[in-house]
């Protein structure tokens, strides 16, 4: 989104970015870089129009309707009438943006071939001018799944990401097969336990390789149980999360991202690996499988069957013996037509431009903050205890443990 509004300011459109301003860092945030910081760090001239609410631990910890109550507040006082509200990801925000939906036209990005994001197209339709489907799938389940009466439009868009990102790809050398992972280490959307089968699948084909795991999750303990068990430790390393530059540092340092999902939308791990000139074996998952008909994929990239150990070490392999400055080429190619932040924007503006304000502008009138805060408040206190209380049982089992 911020790459996004950072585009369209550089076309010399007017941008408005509604995010909470937290009074201290949110408890669910820790590792990863706040919002505001990545607002921070862009150029001044690129920079949209901030609104940003100051919240405390009850936005975070309270109930959904108060953050809704934010967010409505937010647009209602810093967001010009007719400006369409592009939303994803937190329930809350839908809602917010389909309560002032009669005052700023609501999009609606549906970013996971994930059930939850098909109910909140289908609770919030009625409301939304356009939703926005980051793959083919996607956009063909909403538009089944939604009534034959919808008025939404539903576009087909990338989220995109910009090409001068990558780092300056050093020559091969040889030696062993470079592996790269990057994404959260669970087992429900990730299957990130099929990495290791592979590894031992390549090892037991006597290939030579090295596997770098970016990421971290609930399947860490397993993976790093499974190297030690699996006599990987020369070959495998579990790196954690790494900076944006580290990440596509280690995608220029590869060969090969392997990804072994579940279900994806159009995942922003395969976009940085072919921006770097880094092929890609998947599972077929949403978007991944859209470029499989495409005449630079035929270098670049292969598709094998969730689940399918077997499939997905060939298609390494056979990836990998591909002409390297070919396959190098291509990627960046595929990357660059298929999901360059300016090429995304160019379709947004094709769906913008079909759009049409609603003439009614009244909207929604935001209910007294203390109403909101009082129905919120015994929740976010609840949590909040809860939080505390495990911290400090956390404390005393390490003590107890040393």
């Amino acid at each position: 989104m911020i790459d996004a509004a950072e585009e369209w300011r550089r076309r010399g459109s007017a941008v408005w970015f509604v995010a909470p301003r937290p009074r201290r860092p949110f408890t669910g945030g820790a590792g990863r870089p706040a919002m505001m910081e990545l607002l921070d760090a862009a150029p001044p001239e690129l920079r949209p129009t901030l609104v940003a609410p100051v919240v405390g631990w009850q936005f975070e910890l309270g109930t959904s309707g108060y953050r809704r109550h934010v967010y409505a507040k937010a647009v209602l006082q810093g967001v010009p009438a007719g400006v369409p509200l592009i939303v994803s990801d937190d329930p809350a925000v839908w809602a917010a943006g389909a309560l002032c939906a009669r005052r700023n036209p609501l999009i609606g990005v549906l970013h996971a071939d994930d059930r939850a994001y098909y109910e909140l197209a289908s609770s919030n339709f009625l409301r939304s001018s356009a939703l926005v489907a980051v793959s083919l799938r996607i956009a063909q389940r909403v538009s089944r799944e939604l009534p034959v009466d919808s008025r939404a439009q539903v576009a087909t868009i990338p989220c995109g990401i910009p090409m001068t990102g990558a780092a300056a790809r050093q020559p091969q050398t040889p030696g062993p097969l470079r592996l790269i992972s990057v994404g959260r280490l669970d087992d429900y959307q990730k299957r990130s336990l099929d990495l290791m089968r592979v590894a031992i699948a390549l090892r037991q084909r006597g290939v030579a390789y090295t596997f770098d795991i970016v990421g971290d999750g609930p399947e860490r303990q397993r993976l790093a149980t499974m190297i030690d068990d699996g006599g990987l430790q020369q070959s495998v390393r579990l790196l954690g999360w790494l900076s944006q530059e580290k990440v596509a540092r280690a995608l220029d340092g590869s060969d090969v991202l392997l990804m072994t999902s579940n279900f994806e939308g159009m995942p922003v791990a395969v976009m940085e690996a072919l921006r770097a000139g880094c092929a890609v074996v998947s599972s077929r998952v949403s978007g991944v499988e859209d470029l499989e008909n495409n005449a630079l994929a035929k270098a670049c990239l292969r598709i094998f069957p969730v689940g399918d150990i077997e499939a997905a070490t060939s298609l390494v392999l056979d990836v990998a013996r591909f002409h390297v400055p070919s396959r190098v080429e291509a990627a960046r190619d595929l990357a660059r037509r298929e999901f360059s932040i300016a090429s995304c924007i160019d379709r947004y503006d094709v769906l913008l431009g079909r759009i049409t304000p609603s003439s009614a502008m009244s909207g929604y009138r935001a209910q007294p903050a203390w109403l909101e805060t009082s129905l919120s408040l015994p929740l976010a206190g609840m949590r909040a205890t809860k939080l505390r209380l495990a911290r400090v049982l956390g404390v005393e089992r390490r003590t107890n443990a040393s």
